[in-house]
């Protein structure tokens, strides 16, 4: 994960930049406390309506959404003290957002400018040509299929047999055609004796 720095106004802050889906994904959730002037900067790809989860956070935080305006990054829009367990929608398209402690972004408002410096990278040489992250949600889609398809599937019919091809089942069709015709001979035979 990258560094850097996130400056608005006169404020300074010292950012980690995600931007691999692990790392947009995961974010600050699960984090008990954030210190003061730090925070987390996130970067989407490309611009596009940004919905941002607070469900795992465990405090309260200020966000900031950013675009892009010619060549200058400027606030959007700022949503103050966003508690744990929101959905924030940004109003427009936007490529970055911000997150910070509640608070400190009180003095920022829509139309400030936003500069950002990247300090380092984390990731190596060696790692940084493939990203399992990336492939993750098609891997568990086709996962669910595999799972879900054979419980689809429903039962074939069962086949009726045919005439004289299951030995069990013409055996007793036959059993049954000689009794009806013995049958019908008795009955006759009895007929024809009464009648006589």
């Amino acid at each position: 994960m990258e560094t850097g720095t996130v400056v608005i106004g006169e404020k300074s802050w010292d950012v980690q930049i995600a931007s691999e889906a692990a790392e947009l994904t995961t974010g600050l959730g699960g984090l008990t406390y954030l210190a003061p002037s730090t925070g987390m900067l996130f970067n989407m790809g490309y611009d596009q309506v940004i919905q941002v989860t607070t469900v795992p956070m465990l405090f309260n935080l200020d966000i900031a959404f950013i675009k892009v305006v010619g060549e200058t990054w400027v606030v959007s829009e700022v949503v103050l003290n966003a508690p744990p367990g929101e959905l924030i929608t940004s109003s427009e398209e936007c490529r970055l957002f911000f997150e910070v402690n509640a608070g400190e972004l009180g003095a920022v408002s829509a139309g400030d400018e936003v500069a950002i410096g990247v300090l380092s990278s984390t990731t190596s040489s060696a790692t940084s040509g493939f990203d399992i992250s990336t492939i993750m949600p098609i891997m568990m889609m086709v996962m669910m299929m595999g799972m879900i398809m054979p419980m689809m599937k429903s039962k074939p019919a069962r086949k009726r047999p045919k005439y004289f091809t299951d030995t069990n089942w013409s055996t007793k069709r036959c059993r049954y055609m000689t009794q009806n015709v013995l049958d019908e001979a008795f009955l006759q035979a009895i007929k024809r004796c009464r009648s006589s």
